[in-house]
């Protein structure tokens, strides 16, 4: 169980003076990879995006499964106890604070839902804020103490899917080939638009409309890399009728354009 030094206020900038975060790193490798081994000399969070980490933690191994967060006391000893058999992604975060009650055991895990694209997009933030510098105060601190909150929310069981929850996501996938509102994804399922975003919200931590982009992206990204569309063929598969209207829409949100972004990732 994860515990926070007092109940969460959401005071972020208040809170966020508590500790310190000291490093952010992300890993992308293929298969064949091992962890080399680590001394930990501060406290670590580590969250595995994508494939599974054979962990070995204080000579007792762990597999990590994809959506897991997990967190590492200092003075641990870590390292890799098999290679890996697939392609994963993780993000580690070494802090410093007392922001965290945590027990004796040296690994204290949290599953989070398949559709946890907040904090995909947070951890994302985190690491840009931390290698260009802050652009406000705390600005690191306060986005990993949002991904604390988020742990707590989870493991609290706070952020149950509900029949409904998971309606709306299949909802939203099923229809991401077409421009998508909160008013007709409310409308399509019978519910009222303030009542199913605040759901939504309490549920994924995310807002629909935010999600819809997300999800857009995520598809595009993916056809931009493994297929020979062009980008005309892409825009309506994603739902954009103007094709200049969804480079202004991927633009906006990847700071580089389409076909820049396919030569990047070909």
């Amino acid at each position: 169980m994860i515990y926070l030094d007092s109940t969460p206020t959401f005071d972020k900038k208040t809170a966020s003076g508590s500790l310190e975060v000291c490093d952010v790193s992300y890993t992308n490798v293929h298969e064949n990879w091992i962890h080399r081994e680590r001394f930990l000399t501060t406290d670590e969070m580590i969250y595995l995006r994508k494939g599974e980490l054979y962990l070995r933690i204080n000579k007792t191994d762990y597999t990590l499964p994809s959506g897991c967060l997990c967190f590492l006391h200092r003075f641990s000893t870590l390292s890799g106890w098999k290679t890996s058999d697939m392609p994963c992604e993780f993000y580690t975060v070494a802090y410093h604070g007392l922001l965290l009650n945590l027990s004796s055991e040296a690994y204290i895990p949290v599953q989070l839902p398949g559709s946890s694209i907040y904090v995909d997009e947070t951890f994302k933030r985190l690491a840009t804020a931390f290698s260009e510098g802050d652009s406000s105060p705390n600005e690191s601190n306060v986005l990993f103490l949002s991904l604390i909150y988020e742990a707590e929310r989870y493991q609290n069981g706070e952020a149950q899917k509900t029949p409904l929850m998971e309606k709306t996501i299949r909802y939203i996938d099923d229809n991401i080939h077409r421009l998508l509102s909160v008013e007709e994804v409310s409308e399509a399922l019978g519910y009222n638009r303030d009542y199913i975003s605040r759901q939504f919200f309490a549920c994924y931590g995310i807002s629909i409309k935010k999600y819809i982009d997300q999800k857009k992206l995520a598809v595009t990204k993916h056809l931009l890399v493994s297929s020979r569309m062009s980008l005309e063929q892409i825009a309506q598969e994603v739902g954009f009728d103007d094709a200049q209207q969804f480079y202004k829409f991927f633009r906006y949100h990847e700071k580089l354009s389409p076909n820049q972004y396919r030569r990047l990732n070909a």
